[in-house]
């Protein structure tokens, strides 16, 4: 699942995956940056993850189709979530996306992350 994390900053796009990600997630994801880039480029993202349960094989295609589309309309992304998972999601992110910067913390220090991306 994806929910939005309000962020007042209008180039940041604020999420929180906790558990399954379904197509529908990607689709409303979708939406709510391709309004976001109406009026403002490049966006930046700030991504808590809670739990991942994986992705609907229909919800990857979605969010890999739409990423493909859009690699030049992002420029950061500050990633929150356990440390296990630090060094893993900072190579694939490093190797899938290399325009954007991808920045990754651990829980302890979400403050940072969203001055990180806010900056």
């Amino acid at each position: 699942m994806i929910s939005f994390i309000p962020i007042e900053q209008g180039n940041i796009i604020g999420l929180e995956i906790d558990g399954k990600i379904e197509t529908r997630d990607i689709e409303q994801m979708i939406a709510v940056v391709e309004e976001k880039l109406k009026s403002h480029k490049p966006l930046r993202a700030y991504v808590q993850v809670k739990s991942l349960g994986g992705v609907s094989l229909d919800g990857f295609l979605e969010d890999l189709k739409f990423a493909l589309r859009h690699l030049n309309d992002f420029e950061r992304k500050a990633v929150v979530c356990e440390p296990s998972w630090l060094t893993k999601i900072a190579a694939v992110s490093s190797k899938l996306f290399p325009s954007i910067e991808v920045k990754c913390f651990s829980w302890s220090e979400q403050e940072q992350a969203m001055a990180w991306i806010k900056n």
